[in-house]
């Protein structure tokens, strides 16, 4: 039997109203349910994330210009929490950034020492302020930076989820155990299974998790 692909939002709204028996929409609204649904996804995603930051995490590059203070982050990569920074302008020998508070990265008392090795990137630092990333020392020369960022849940509306396909009953469940909360009408039967799916969900995060290496900055590896 062929594999079958993960459910779009069409289809995970078609199984939240078989679960609430509600197959046209008399009680609740196909906003409702696809808020639900969405809902339940991004909480399950939020378990994965922080069970191991590399199955909730991507990348994207970005040019650092000669000599700027700062330069625009990737427009994915705005407004998320970033996980790691990397020169990436020798791809096969990229070479981590250290991460300091925006308060301490020109007014640490070993700036002169960066300043000297500017050349050197291992030496490096950076910081995010809104929506840019700042380098000191300026680069003397165009970098390439790989970013390690969490990106925003997917809203479904044009594309699959993303989970491990055998935890997508864990989704439309838990949706609809969230609508029938909504009305009060909280069915111990869905909550038990729903329950038991989460769980089963974290055991296999957790699983996943301890057979990787858990150190941050072996997260290149993944990318």
């Amino acid at each position: 039997m062929a594999a079958r692909s993960p459910f779009s939002l069409a289809n995970l709204r078609t199984r939240v109203r078989d679960l609430l028996k509600d197959p046209t929409g008399a009680n609740w609204s196909n906003a409702q349910v696809e808020q639900a649904v969405l809902d339940e996804y991004a909480y399950l995603w939020s378990l994965t994330g922080r069970g191991d930051s590399r199955l909730r995490s991507t990348t994207a590059t970005m040019t650092y210009p000669s000599g700027a203070a700062s330069a625009a982050l990737p427009t994915t990569a705005q407004n998320r929490p970033i996980i790691a920074v990397e020169d990436f302008t020798t791809a096969n020998n990229p070479i981590p950034m250290e991460l300091v508070p925006w308060d301490d990265l020109f007014t640490t008392a070993d700036n002169i020492l960066y300043v000297v090795q500017q050349t050197v990137a291992s030496n490096r630092r950076y910081s995010t302020l809104r929506n840019d990333i700042w380098l000191w020392p300026a680069p003397s020369g165009a970098l390439t930076l790989r970013i390690g960022y969490f990106p925003a849940v997917d809203d479904l509306a044009t594309a699959t989820h993303e989970l491990i396909i055998e935890h997508e009953p864990a989704i439309y469940w838990g949706a609809a155990y969230r609508l029938m909360a909504l009305d009060s009408e909280e069915s111990p039967a869905i909550r038990d299974l729903r329950n038991e799916m989460r769980e089963s969900f974290i055991r296999d995060v957790k699983r996943m998790n301890r057979h990787r290496p858990i150190y941050i900055r072996m997260l290149r590896q993944y990318y």
